[in-house]
């Protein structure tokens, strides 16, 4: 595989900013952009979480909409490219439905792969240390078992229902310039991991802000979001850029 795609941050289902639907119809035009002009066996789409505002799979049912989207991706997988979903903290709860219904790959956070034999680190970004006391035990709530068969029970109109209230509290407190101890933490992650191992390029979302630069021997780049700046990031097989899509 060549080429690479890194989409992140969405938050499709919320109208915060702008509808919902409009940023899932700009999303689609990048995608459908990516399918005219980039050949499926040499390109990767690669989603760091955070797509969905809220996502999670009953047995019989998912959160109603995205309909666009998840035809397109399908459209996509279908067609021979390589898709994967390395869920946020937002749409972390993935059964089987994302796989076996629109044939995208979901991958572990981190996730490390190699591409072009150009080595990656891709996070979505919410577990990296150092973390507060309270994000610890969201993370540590989110990724239990046993709470993710609790909810199960729940009815899906209730569960949504609490994950929105959830979810706008959440974004009352994600400020539109990241303060700088929450930039700085994603860097001096970086410059530690180098001390051990390599990795020519570290992807990171999370923080919706836009970020490229070198850090030593390696580039960090975070995607941003599909919310205000509807930026993404392009491997072209040996260098990384971002981009905005105008549309």
């Amino acid at each position: 595989m060549r080429y690479a795609f890194f989409i992140s941050d969405a938050h499709l289902g919320t109208d915060a900013y702008t509808p919902s639907k409009q940023r899932e119809l700009k999303l689609i035009k990048l995608l459908r952009y990516i399918q005219d002009r980039y050949p499926p066996k040499e390109t990767n789409i690669i989603l760091l979480g955070d797509i969905f505002d809220f996502w999670f799979e009953w047995k019989h049912s998912v959160p109603a909409g995205f309909v666009r989207l998840l035809g397109t991706l399908a459209d996509l997988t279908d067609s021979g490219y390589k898709t994967y979903f390395l869920p946020g903290n937002h749409d972390q709860w993935t059964f089987g439905y994302l796989s076996e219904e629109v044939g995208i790959e979901v991958v572990p956070d981190p996730w490390t792969p190699e591409l072009n034999s150009k080595k990656f680190f891709i996070s979505h970004g919410h577990k990296i240390p150092p973390l507060t006391l309270s994000e610890r035990l969201i993370n540590t709530l989110f990724e239990s078992s046993i709470a993710r068969k609790m909810f199960k029970f729940v009815h899906p109109d209730l569960g949504i229902w609490i994950a929105k209230k959830w979810s706008h509290t959440s974004r009352q407190n994600h400020p539109d310039v990241p303060p700088r101890k929450a930039l700085e933490k994603y860097e001096k992650f970086i410059t530690q991991m180098e001390k051990r191992t390599h990795y020519d390029f570290y992807l990171f979302a999370h923080l919706h802000y836009p970020i490229i630069k070198r850090i030593g021997n390696s580039v960090y780049v975070n995607t941003g979001d599909w919310l205000t700046h509807f930026s993404f990031a392009i491997f072209d097989g040996n260098t990384i850029k971002l981009a905005r899509w105008e549309d």
